[in-house]
């Protein structure tokens, strides 16, 4: 039994934190609010020569693509310094496959992460109540370690992110992308404009911390917890 709790924990430990970094990428990454606020920041409305709602509409649209609910940006058009064209380039469009998929596998990961946490949660309110065991503390334990861990190594990772952000930003690339489609230039092409390198050093600040704090939250609350049940003896 002791085993099986083990295991389930573990599970269930490494699904939460899988759920919370995903989630946590997944709110900036798909919120026109986080777009809206970089351009602002950025000046990007002005260097692109774009209208403020015209930018907005382009970002929608990539946020619609990457969370699925359009199946592709070949056709959204948009006025740049006067002159309306197509927004993308087919380099672009190409890269922004790329991106969807990865968006979509991570979707995909973030619900088998949640299901599965879900599950060991459910096993071990079973257990708790049919056996009279101490398996909720003991799913605290795996939740709190789990997540003590992560933010060991979320901490060291920030440091090396932060010393250099742009080889952190290639080595990125190099991992999750087979090609070349990524290195876009200033020149041609609008995206790497409308999502220059400040956007991305941004974002991945944001995503650190809503990370960080998830992390926190639940190391603060399954150290209660499993403090309550170990008081009661249960």
């Amino acid at each position: 039994m002791k085993l099986i709790n083990g295991i389930i924990g573990a599970a269930g430990g490494l699904a939460l934190v899988v759920f919370l970094l995903l989630q946590s990428v997944q709110i900036p990454a798909l919120g026109l609010w986080f777009y809206r606020q970089e351009f602002d920041k950025n000046g990007t409305y002005a260097a692109m020569g774009m209208e403020e709602n015209a930018l907005d509409a382009v970002a929608r649209g990539m946020i619609n693509y990457l969370n699925g609910s359009d199946e592709t940006l070949s056709d959204d058009v948009a006025v740049v310094r006067g002159t309306e064209r197509l927004f993308f380039n087919e380099k672009e469009i190409s890269h922004m496959i790329d991106v969807e998929l990865l968006f979509a596998w991570g979707l995909t990961i973030k619900n088998i992460a949640l299901f599965a946490l879900l599950a060991s949660l459910v096993y071990f309110i079973l257990t708790h109540l049919l056996l009279k065991s101490c398996s909720l503390r003991t799913m605290f334990g795996w939740w709190r370690g789990f997540s003590a861990g992560t933010l060991a190594l979320l901490a060291a990772l920030g440091i090396i992110i932060a010393l250099n952000f742009q080889r952190a930003f290639t080595i990125f690339h190099e991992i999750f992308f087979n090609n070349d489609l990524w290195l876009l230039n200033p020149r041609t092409d609008l995206l790497i404009n409308m999502l220059p390198n400040q956007f991305f050093q941004d974002i991945a600040v944001f995503i650190g911390g809503c990370f960080l704090a998830g992390l926190v939250l639940v190391i603060i609350l399954s150290s209660v917890l499993r403090g309550v049940f170990k008081r009661n003896g249960r």
